[in-house]
């Protein structure tokens, strides 16, 4: 509350004060959303080279409407990562975010800490079950463990296939993985909307990866089935409480 001064116009600057102080304040949020943002970016942008890079499964969709390119490195060999990979998913080793944000989820909805040995054997026409919805599905295209994992996937009238590529980079390894889509209606929504939504859930899948590596136990072996592809598997996995 502020008393009026018989000073002209005393007033007038005091309250002129605090718009300006509270201008300052918003500017320094707005700075600090957009730097965590442009960091977010930045954590799963790839380089020009990665994203005009061909790799495994151009061939399945060789002209799709849409593709989305990320890139984000972790720390291990691709033979330390790979298992990471091939359980990633639902009702199997779960969809990894950073300890920070999985400590607000419910514990069932929490991806798990460590390797699942029934899940990180993956071979050519296995199914994977996937978030898009109860019925949505992800099958194994094509998988060279440890470099490669191809799934492919129609959405309604939009076939879809992504790609995940394991590279040396010293002791640690890159990971780039690429969407595309072919046909898209709304290429407009996928491009923005979708992009945003692809952009969010890889930097967050990236950061829990990323942390599961640092202080994971020794990976366990993997290997590639050569029994009848699509073998039956458990169908639900309650994942431990993270941290």
């Amino acid at each position: 509350m502020t008393r009026e001064s018989a000073v002209p116009g005393v007033r007038t600057a005091h309250l002129g004060g605090r718009r300006a102080g509270a201008g300052v304040v918003a500017a320094g949020v707005l700075g600090v959303l957009v730097a965590g943002a442009e960091r977010i970016v930045r954590s799963v942008r790839p380089t020009r080279a990665e994203a005009h890079a061909p790799r495994p499964g151009d061939a399945v969709l060789p002209h799709p409407d849409v593709v989305m390119d990320r890139a984000f490195t972790v720390p291990g060999a691709p033979d330390d990562v790979w298992p990471w990979i091939a359980q990633l998913g639902k009702q199997r080793g779960g969809w990894y975010l950073p300890v920070a944000l999985e400590r607000v989820l419910p514990h069932r909805n929490r991806a798990t800490r460590s390797l699942l040995a029934p899940f990180t054997d993956l071979a050519v026409g296995d199914v994977v079950p996937d978030y898009g919805g109860p019925h949505e599905t992800f099958t194994v295209a094509a998988l060279d463990p440890p470099r490669s994992l191809v799934y492919s996937s129609r959405r309604g009238r939009t076939d879809v296939t992504w790609s995940i590529t394991l590279e040396e980079a010293g002791d640690a390894t890159r990971v780039a993985l690429r969407l595309r889509l072919h046909p898209v209606r709304h290429r407009w929504l996928a491009t923005t909307v979708g992009e945003l939504f692809d952009l969010l859930t890889i930097a967050g899948m990236a950061a829990g990866l990323r942390e599961r590596l640092s202080h994971s136990a020794p990976p366990v072996e993997w290997s590639v089935r050569r029994d009848e592809p699509g073998g039956p598997g458990p169908d639900t996995h309650d994942a431990p409480p993270a941290g």
